[in-house]
């Protein structure tokens, strides 16, 4: 009787504990991942850019003023494990501020194009606008959600073995 009770809490707490972990999948990977960048600067006599940053739950954006003179450039941040980060920053004598992170096999080349772009506007004598877009590739996207499936295919067959399996126990004889 004793562990038959026993066995019942161990099998709930199992299954709430597999729930939880799912549940915080599914909200990590809602709320974390960015969708894309989008640096927007025009330049009249000053410098100001206005940086977005879009992941599945919301949108954020934030106003940057660089003064007269700025440029922007490409940092690459190695890692331990996998390939290095490719990162655009915007800088001015006064401050160097991260505008947009570019992923996927062709992101230094992508990152090139975008500074490239910014400084042609950063440099240009009459008043301007530039915009560019960073966006991860679309299979990232798929691989996380695909992740996220299997996982959830994988917490259902515990869950079936917790609950609905045929008892087990029966004599050896």
């Amino acid at each position: 009787m004793i562990a038959s009770v026993q066995t019942n809490i161990i099998k709930w707490v199992v299954a709430v504990l597999l729930a939880l972990m799912l549940v915080g999948i599914v909200v990590v990977a809602y709320c974390l991942p960015v969708k894309n960048y989008a640096v927007t600067c025009t330049k009249s006599e000053i410098i100001i850019c206005v940086i977005e940053r879009e992941t599945f739950s919301r949108r954020e954006s934030w106003q940057v003023a660089l003064g007269a003179k700025a440029i922007a450039t490409v940092k690459i941040q190695p890692r331990r494990r996998g390939s290095s980060r490719v990162l655009l920053y915007l800088n001015s004598s006064s401050k160097n501020v991260f505008a947009a992170e570019f992923e996927g096999s062709d992101a230094f080349v992508q990152a090139e194009a975008a500074a490239k772009t910014l400084n042609r506007a950063f440099s240009s004598l009459s008043p301007v606008s530039a915009h560019v877009v960073a966006s991860p590739p679309v299979y990232f996207n798929w691989r996380l959600w695909g992740g996220i499936i299997f996982f959830g295919l994988f917490v259902l067959i515990i869950y079936r073995e917790i609950f609905f399996s045929k008892s087990r126990t029966g004599s050896l004889s």
